[in-house]
C-alpha cells in the first residue's frame, strides 16, 4: 500500500489540494506490467501520485529505535506546458521523518515540503534519487541508490539518520502481480511492491547523541492515479517480519462505519520466498484496546489480534510506544499514527515473534479525503 501506503499520499494528497482535479492526462494503473529492478525504484512521473516508504527497527547494544522516512510526490498537472519561470513545477514533494526512542519512551517527528526546481528538491526517473534540500546542505533529506545499496539521510532538531540498506531478498509484488486495486472501476489502482527485509547499518542520533546502529528496514513503493471511494474513511496497515523467516503485509480499508471494505488486501511471504495474496475475506484485524491522543483527540486502536486462517497464522501485535502520532498539518493536512510494534503468536503450528510497523489513518485530524493507503 505502506507507505506506507502512508499515507499514501497522499495524505496531503489530497485532502488539501483541490487543484489536483480528476486525474485526466495522467497514466493509470489498468493492467499488469513487467517490473524491472533497480530501475523501478526510480520515479514514475507519468502518474499523479507516488511514494517511497521506509520503516525500520534498529538497535545499538541494548538501545532500540524505530524510524520512518517517507517521500511523497504529487503532480499538480500532467505537464508544465509553456511556462518560462525557473520556479515553475508540475510536482510537489513532501517528506515525513520520525524516530521512536523505545528505551526512553520518546517519539520525535518532522516534515518537509519541497519544490523540485533549482536544485532545492528533486527526483529522478532513471534511478532511485529523491531529495528535499540542496545537495551538500547539512539538512538535506534524501534516499539514493548507491550500487546495490540504498542510502537514507535526514536530520532535524538534533535527530538524524544516515543509514545504508541492502536487500536480503528481492522485491515482493503486492495485489495481482503488482497491480493493487483500491476501489471499483478500471484504473482505480496502484502499482505496488515491497522490500520487506533490507539489512540496515549506519548511525542514528537522538537529541544530538549519535549511535552506531544495525537492524532491518521495510520499503514500500507505490504509484498510480487513483483515489479512495467516497465511503472509504481510512485504513489500518501492518508490515511485520516474523522469526520463522516469513513476512506479512496487511491493510484494511475502512468504510464510513469503520467496517473493512472488499478492497482490503495483504501479502504473506513465506520463508522459502513463495508468496500468498490475501483478499479481505482471508484475514481479520481485531483491536484489543485504544489510545486517545492528547493533541488531536483522535481515538486510535492500540494493540491488535491478526488472523489469517489459510496460513494458520495468529498474532498479537503491541505498540512499542503508545504515542507515535504525527500531526502533519504543514504537509498532508492529516494527523495519523505510524509506529513501531512487536508481535507474538503462531504460524503454521509453530510459535513466532516479530517486529514491524503499523499505520492508522482516518481516526483524527479529518478524513484522508482523496487519499490512498500506501507505504
Amino acid at each position: 500500500m505502506k507507505a506506507r501506503a502512508l499515507l499514501a499520499i497522499a495524505l496531503l494528497a489530497f485532502a488539501g489540494i483541490p487543484a489536483l482535479g480528476t486525474g485526466e492526462g495522467f497514466e493509470r494503473a489498468t493492467r499488469i506490467r513487467a517490473f524491472t529492478f533497480p530501475s523501478d525504484h526510480a520515479a514514475h512521473p507519468g502518474y499523479r501520485t507516488e511514494w517511497w516508504y521506509y520503516t525500520g527497527i534498529v538497535s545499538s547494544g541494548k538501545r532500540e529505535f524505530g524510524y520512518e522516512l517517507t517521500f511523497f510526490r504529487v503532480a499538480l498537472a500532467p505537464s508544465l506546458r509553456a511556462r518560462a519561470s525557473h520556479w515553475a513545477t508540475r510536482d510537489v514533494l513532501f517528506a515525513h521523518f520520525a524516530v521512536t526512542d523505545v528505551s526512553a519512551k520518546r517519539f520525535f517527528y518532522d516534515q518537509r515540503v519541497g519544490r523540485p526546481v533549482l536544485g532545492l528538491a528533486g527526483y529522478s526517473a532513471d534511478k532511485l534519487d529523491v531529495f528535499i534540500g540542496p545537495d551538500g546542505s547539512a539538512g538535506q533529506w534524501s534516499v539514493r541508490q548507491s550500487g546495490e545499496a540504498m542510502r537514507l539521510r535526514a536530520s532535524a532538531n538534533g535527530h538524524e539518520i544516515d543509514l545504508t540498506l541492502r536487500a536480503k531478498r528481492p522485491p515482493v509484488l503486492n495485489g495481482r502481480d503488482g497491480l493493487s486495486q483500491k476501489g471499483p472501476g478500471a484504473g482505480n489502482a496502484n502499482y505496488y511492491y515491497s522490500v520487506p527485509r533490507l539489512v540496515t547499518r549506519g548511525s542514528l542520533s537522538v537529541q544530538g547523541k549519535r549511535y552506531s546502529v544495525s537492524g532491518m528496514t521495510w520499503m514500500d513503493h507505490e504509484w498510480g492515479t487513483s483515489e479512495l471511494a467516497p465511503n472509504q474513511k481510512g485504513w489500518d496497515w501492518f508490515s511485520l517480519r516474523l522469526s520463522d523467516g516469513s513476512d506479512l503485509m496487511l491493510y484494511s480499508l475502512r468504510d464510513a462505519r469503520s467496517r473493512p471494505t472488499p478492497y482490503s488486501s495483504g501479502t504473506i511471504v513465506r520463508s522459502d520466498g513463495t508468496t500468498l495474496s490475501l483478499s479481505q475475506k482471508d484475514f481479520s484485524i481485531r483491536a484489543n484496546g485504544h489510545w486517545k491522543s492528547p493533541r488531536t483527540g483522535g481515538l486510535y486502536p492500540s494493540g491488535w489480534t491478526l488472523m489469517a486462517p489459510k496460513e494458520k497464522l495468529r498474532l498479537s501485535v503491541t505498540p512499542l510506544l503508545k504515542d507515535q502520532e504525527l500531526v502533519t498539518a504543514g504537509t498532508t493536512g492529516v494527523s495519523y499514527w505510524e509506529g513501531a510494534v512487536r508481535a507474538e503468536g503462531s504460524h503454521a503450528g509453530r510459535s513466532v515473534s516479530g517486529e514491524g510497523y503499523v499505520e492508522l489513518t482516518g481516526y483524527a485530524g479529518g478524513a484522508p479525503g482523496k487519499a490512498l493507503p500506501g507505504r
